[in-house]
């Protein structure tokens, strides 16, 4: 779902985060489930959850244009949650 709304809403920047994983592995992961993802990060250390202060994974954190955290979810996302949430933040940056 993800992989369809990078494709679709090309005014919004979606960035992926993997953890603890080799390039390798997410690489290998992408090509098997055909997503062909742009803007995917590697965490190796597995920190990024612990400096966003989230409490598990899935999380999906959603940032207006001035780079301001102004949401989070934690678990699985669905299309509709995620539609609300892209159209807060239209809505907040007058577009």
């Amino acid at each position: 779902m993800l992989a369809a709304a990078q494709q679709r809403e090309k005014h919004v920047a979606f960035v992926f985060a993997d953890q603890g994983e080799s390039a390798s592995a997410v690489h290998a992961y992408l090509t098997d489930q055909g997503l062909p993802l742009r803007n995917v990060l590697l965490d190796a250390k597995s920190a990024l959850l612990r400096e966003v202060g989230s409490a598990g994974l899935p999380t999906t954190l959603f940032y207006d244009a001035q780079g301001r955290l102004v949401a989070a979810h934690v678990g699985p996302l669905n299309a509709a949650a995620l539609e609300t949430r892209l159209r807060e933040l239209r809505a907040g940056s007058g577009g």
